[in-house]
Formats: structure tokens, C-alpha cells, sequence
């Protein structure tokens, strides 16, 4: 097994000796030599990677703003157009589990007068302020996890040194 690159020096005398231990060694290096081996092909670009960390707080009453804009511009009745696209099943499963419409899609099958009603706004006068204010709640709420998982992708995957800030690590954003 020496010749074949596996050293099995690092294991103590039980695990050498015990051939399920030692099956599992050989598989997990045999496994973690195949990933060193593939080869990913590479586009290169050129950028520049900009760093932004934000500002907990500032991200917050960004996302608020935003939000709050959305219900402006009218994101009821979005929804209640894609519910009924939804019930139709015509409706995609990408924007089903999209951030703010998933909570969205299921705060209406709580009110299905709404998707029956010509008006929405006037069946809105019947649904408690509180409620809209849990919706649009859930609704900051995906968006804020959202913001948080990318900024923790951008921590996991790009470094912040001078030197290395214009590359990705290995594999990643090469095939875009």
C-alpha cells in the first residue's frame, strides 16, 4: 500500500490491525486522492472582487426599506396572480421556493378570499393590520437569511487578501 501512496504510518496499531478501520481508511484516502486528481476546467476572467461586508444594522434597515417598497409596488398582487398560476400548476417551482414568495404563496392558502375576490384591496380591509404585518415579517425575514447565506458563501469561497482578491478558490465561479 506504501507504493501506492497511502501511509498508513499515521494509523496507531488498533486501526492497522482492524480491517474494517482500515477499509475505511483506504476509502477515504482512495476518495480524497480521486478529488485531487479531477480536473476542473477553467474559464478566466478578469475582475475585480469587491468586498462588502455590511453592516449588520444597515442590513437590516436596508432589507426593512425594501421590503416595505415591495408591498408598495405591489407584491399582494403578485402573489395573488402566481397563487393562481400555482393552483392551476402553472407555476414554477423555482418561483415557489423563491425568497419572500414562498412566504407569500402560503400566507394566501390562510386567505383564499383573496384569490377570489375582483378587488383584492377591498378584501384586504377584512384581514387583520397584524397579520399583513406577520406576512411582511416572514417576508424580511427570508430575505435577511438570504442576505446572510451570501455573505457567509463570500467568506467561505473568497479570500481578502490583496494578492488573492481578484481570484476565486479552486472550482468556484469558473463555469460562469
Amino acid at each position: 500500500l506504501s507504493d501506492k501512496g497511502f501511509d498508513l504510518d499515521t494509523l496507531n496499531n488498533s486501526d492497522r490491525n482492524n480491517p474494517r478501520r482500515l477499509l475505511n481508511y483506504l476509502v477515504k484516502m482512495q476518495s480524497a486522492q480521486d478529488k485531487t486528481e479531477q480536473k476542473i476546467p477553467q474559464k478566466h476572467y478578469q475582475f475585480e472582487l469587491l468586498n462588502i461586508k455590511p453592516n449588520l444594522r444597515s442590513l437590516q434597515i436596508s432589507l426593512q426599506n425594501r421590503v416595505e417598497q415591495m408591498f408598495a409596488q405591489g407584491l399582494l398582487a403578485e402573489g395573488i396572480y402566481l397563487k393562481k398560476l400555482q393552483l392551476q400548476g402553472k407555476l414554477n417551482q423555482q418561483i415557489q421556493n423563491a425568497a419572500g414568495f414562498k412566504q407569500l404563496l402560503e400566507w394566501l392558502d390562510l386567505h383564499p378570499n383573496l384569490l377570489n375576490s375582483r378587488d383584492y384591496k377591498s378584501a384586504l380591509i377584512h384581514i387583520a393590520p397584524q397579520e399583513i404585518s406577520q406576512l411582511k415579517e416572514a417576508v424580511y425575514l427570508s430575505h435577511y437569511h438570504l442576505a446572510k447565506k451570501q455573505i457567509t458563501w463570500n467568506k467561505k469561497y473568497f479570500t481578502t487578501s490583496p494578492d488573492a482578491m481578484a481570484a476565486p478558490k479552486a472550482g468556484i465561479g469558473t463555469g460562469l
